[in-house]
């Protein structure tokens, strides 16, 4: 029996990821490995400099879209405007972290 390829076995070529608060941190972390696998990825976040930077850094994989996950109101817009970007079949992944305004950590 051989050995499975391993950059086969975690390949995500096919996949799409909304990484919430993408553009630093633990978000962009999360986005670099996700492009190293093959998938794409969409970073929001409230800083539109911020995440056009990560998205240069990451490369053609990456896009971004301005969106304060604090704004509960304005969540259904956001997902909308995704459509063309996946087949309506496909899962969309949601990773990155979520703090309350004045939160310390």
């Amino acid at each position: 029996m051989t050995e499975p390829n391993r950059a086969e076995a975690f390949s995500l070529e096919s996949e799409i990821a909304l990484i919430t608060g993408g553009g630093t941190g633990l978000g962009f972390g999360i986005a670099s490995a996700l492009v190293a696998c093959g998938s794409r990825v969409v970073l929001t976040g409230r800083r539109e400099r911020v995440l056009a930077e990560a998205v240069s850094a990451l490369g053609p994989q990456a896009a971004y879209e301005v969106h304060d996950i604090n704004q509960l109101t304005a969540a259904d817009s956001l997902i909308p405007g995704l459509d063309g970007l996946r087949n309506p079949n496909q899962p969309l992944f949601v990773g990155g972290s979520v703090r309350r305004r004045g939160q310390s950590g």
